[in-house]
């Protein structure tokens, strides 16, 4: 290592404990503190408010909840929660005021993909997801990592917190799973996280996370997703149909993805008011998040990283429609793939009828 690099090694290592305490001095004079987690937390998210919770006992905060709204529906976010024993509570937006302190773990801004109401003051921000600066007392947004759950394992390095079994396989899962094993947009940090976590890990819980059985329904929303897929040379289109499982979405993507042939992928389905979205890419010219923001921007919400991606768009006039009724899936399949493949640059002439 030369004299410059490791000049970078220190002056790193003295910002992470720069941070690190300062978040600790925050915590020092908190009561009770509020970790909300983001809607359908995954093991990123969770696994973040584990090690945050650590760093707030640290500093003597003994009275720590986490707090989300949505539901735990894939199946290896539920064996995560079961294994590990986290209780998760469901708060209302009046309830977070009486607590002394509020912190935003994997997500940045209040009201978005989050329990709280926009005007929600919020004191403690640590999330991954490029975007927003966000107004908080304490705010570590570093959108070049490829976890929020790398960022608090550094702090937990930099105040050499003792680190048991448990939380050190839940911290190198939440990695592993943030990064497709180490695959997607993986960076040097995330390697020196799970370098310090690895000698502390069970690899007997490590298993049990990373194998959980499929359910029928996920099962079901993959079998629909082949059936109804149109391709469009790299680009495809599938709907799961309607689902009470959001998390269906992702697994129906990453499976599509592995198509011969396809490079990006968009997977939707109808969830009570709202059509879901999941975005997937390994063309490395086309950003999942952009793509979704052009096409469903001036109906929804979207957003994502350099290859996944997800939007929610209201069913709006669409509600009307029974929810026997297919008129529904078949008039949202028809708008999304022509707004889809109209982004990616085919016009309606060029866009395939989807199998029957």
């Amino acid at each position: 290592m030369s004299v410059a690099e490791r000049g970078r090694v220190r002056l790193c290592h003295q910002n992470e404990r720069s941070r690190a305490d300062r978040l600790v001095d925050l915590l020092e004079d908190v009561g009770s503190l509020a970790v909300v987690c983001h809607d359908n937390p995954d093991p990123d998210c969770l696994a973040s408010a584990l090690a945050l919770k650590r760093v707030a006992e640290y500093a003597s905060v003994w009275d720590i909840e986490f707090v989300y709204s949505g539901e735990v529906t894939h199946p290896q976010n539920r064996v995560f929660v079961n294994l590990l024993d986290i209780n998760l509570q469901k708060v209302t937006s009046d309830a977070i005021d009486g607590y002394d302190c509020v912190a935003l773990v994997d997500c940045s801004i209040p009201g978005r993909n989050n329990s709280l109401e926009p005007e929600t003051e919020v004191d403690i921000v640590i999330d991954h997801h490029p975007g927003h600066e966000p107004s908080a007392e304490f705010v570590d947004l570093r959108g070049d990592y490829s976890s929020t759950t790398t960022i608090i394992v550094e702090y937990h390095r930099a105040l050499d917190l003792p680190l048991d079994a448990e939380l050190a396989t839940a911290l190198l899962f939440a990695i592993r799973r943030e990064t497709l094993d180490f695959l997607r947009n993986v960076t040097e940090k995330e390697y020196e996280a799970a370098l310090y976590l690895h000698p502390f890990v069970d690899l007997n819980l490590l298993k049990k996370m990373n194998d959980p059985p499929l359910s029928e329904i996920t099962v079901d929303a993959i079998s629909n997703a082949i059936q109804t897929r149109t391709v469009q040379s790299a680009y495809l289109v599938a709907t799961v149909g309607r689902s009470t499982e959001r998390d269906v979405l992702p697994q129906a993507a990453d499976y599509l993805l592995d198509l011969e042939g396809v490079q990006t992928i968009v997977v939707f389905g109808i969830s009570g008011n709202e059509i879901h979205v999941s975005g997937r890419s390994t063309d490395s010219r086309v950003d999942p998040g952009g793509l979704l923001e052009e096409v469903f921007g001036d109906v929804g919400s979207a957003g994502g990283h350099e290859d996944m991606a997800a939007a929610q768009i209201p069913l709006g006039l669409f509600t009307d429609v029974s929810e026997e009724d297919e008129d529904l899936i078949d008039i949202a399949v028809r708008i999304i793939e022509r707004r889809f493949f109209r982004a990616a640059g085919y016009e309606d002439k060029d866009i395939p009828g989807r199998p029957r």
